[in-house]
């Protein structure tokens, strides 16, 4: 089942403060790490758990992306105004209010002893309308997903959404003005240093739809190539086709099966193809990718 939704910036607390896109939906669900209706949305932001603003020497956390402390907060929004936001979304997506969703007070219940989620962990994705079928009753739409990067505008770094769609095509939300990129204006932007993702101590960061403030230090940050190299795998998965992790492994089964030489450059050229932040899922859990890393560079690291 399909429920249409939008997404509002707020930071979730947990030791540090993490940026999220809030999905908030027209049955009136919003996904805060849990699926929450009305009153537990509202308990968990007057608990803290879900805010508009990182204190002064916090830690600003943004998934994929890097870690920053960050002081000189200029926060736009307040509590309150974050349940006006979520009331009013909630609105424009059903203005009858109906068939809004209630929780009973829980997001759990217990089956067979163990306590499990009522609601599971929503797929929520963005969608590009296909402009050239505007004029459709309903129609079709191209699905994507989301990265984070930084987009300098002036003295300041913006801290935007890289939504990535199954047709190649980008586009930069969470700013003022969203764009639409094809992949070859992506790379330019990024060979240009427009789109980068290091915001260094001193730079001014701002978060459209919350405030900005400035970075302190970097505590952790991705390179900007290794997200590249991610948004094509984006592409991949989102056409059905085989993304780098799934070349990759594929390749360290032939090499297993037949050792030589030629396996063995063919899996070294899929391993380095595939994002950093993504090789440790190329084997199991509790090994991770070391089996590959042992053969391709010995007892490196």
């Amino acid at each position: 089942m399909r429920v249409r939704g939008v997404v509002l910036p707020a930071f979730i607390f947990n030791l540090d403060h993490h940026l999220e896109n809030l999905a908030v939906y027209a049955d009136g669900l919003v996904d805060a790490w849990d699926l929450l209706d009305r009153p537990l949305f509202e308990a968990k932001v007057r608990a803290g758990v879900v805010t508009t603003a990182v204190p002064d020497g916090g830690t600003l956390s943004v998934h994929g992306l890097g870690r920053w402390v960050v002081q000189d907060g200029r926060w736009e929004h307040t509590d309150d105004a974050l349940l006006a936001r979520v009331d009013a979304a909630v609105r424009e997506l059903n203005p009858d209010l109906t068939n809004l969703h209630d929780c009973g007070g829980s997001t759990t219940h217990t089956v067979e002893g163990v306590e499990v989620s009522k609601l599971g962990i929503p797929e929520a994705s963005p969608v590009r309308v296909q402009r050239e079928h505007l004029s459709a009753p309903t129609p079709p739409v191209w699905h994507g997903s989301s990265l984070s990067v930084f987009v300098r505008e002036g003295d300041e770094l913006c801290l935007a959404d890289l939504r990535v769609f199954e047709d190649g095509c980008v586009e930069l939300g969470r700013l003022p003005v969203p764009r639409v990129l094809d992949r070859e204006a992506l790379d330019a932007e990024v060979a240009c240093n427009r789109i980068v993702s290091q915001a260094p101590a001193g730079t001014r960061v701002r978060i459209h739809g919350l405030g900005s403030c400035t970075v302190s230090e970097q505590l952790r940050a991705a390179r900007i190539d290794q997200l590249l190299l991610e948004a094509t795998d984006i592409v991949e998965r989102l056409s059905h086709r085989p993304d780098s992790i799934a070349r990759c492994r594929a390749c360290w089964e032939t090499y297993c099966a037949s050792p030589s030489t030629e396996t063995e450059a063919a899996l070294r050229r899929s391993y380095e193809a595939v994002p950093m932040h993504n090789r440790r899922y190329l084997g199991e859990p509790g090994t991770k990718d070391a089996p590959i890393r042992a053969v391709l560079y010995g007892d490196e690291p």
